[in-house]
């Protein structure tokens, strides 16, 4: 038997970011206590938490700035992280606040064994606007596709014409 995982690790880069609302909402998610986030979430977006069908998979850390570390928060998933949950945070906080941030983060998918469809990963860009996902995945699928096509194309070009 092989176990999949999802892993993550990103934080916000604006020193003014509103942190504290970010942790209310995974600490309300983790400890399953939808009461204890912020009341805007809810009444904006009743169904938040059942559209993750109680898969959160993330938990932060509170850091201190350096140079090289430019976050105050990090926010990791190291098995079984949920993208599409913690994207759908930011992006409410984002939309709340009417900020004009962006906040993105790369995610991997791993395995315990080798199997064809288990490695991978993807991005999110997330604005007040809107959530932008890539796969890996989908960009070879694209990639792979589009390879076919031209080779298709220069075949046809340069078949003999009667």
């Amino acid at each position: 038997m092989a176990n999949y995982y999802t892993k993550l690790s990103f934080g916000p880069r604006k020193s003014d970011f509103p942190l504290e609302e970010i942790a209310q909402i995974i600490d309300a998610a983790t400890n399953d206590d939808p009461d204890a986030t912020p009341t805007w979430l809810l009444e904006k977006h009743p169904d938040f938490f059942e559209r993750h069908n109680d898969h959160f998979g993330v938990a932060y850390t509170m850091t201190e700035r350096t140079p090289t570390a430019p976050f105050d928060m990090i926010i990791y998933g190291e098995e079984s992280a949920n993208p599409g949950f913690m994207a759908d945070v930011i992006h409410a906080v984002l939309e709340h606040h009417g900020s004009k941030d962006c906040v993105g983060f790369e995610y991997a998918l791993d395995c315990s064994k080798p199997r064809i469809d288990a490695y991978g990963g993807g991005a999110c860009f997330i604005t007040a606007n809107g959530i932008e996902y890539m796969s890996t995945n989908l960009w070879l699928e694209e990639k792979a596709q589009a390879f076919e096509k031209t080779v298709a194309e220069e075949e046809e070009d340069s078949s003999p014409r009667p």
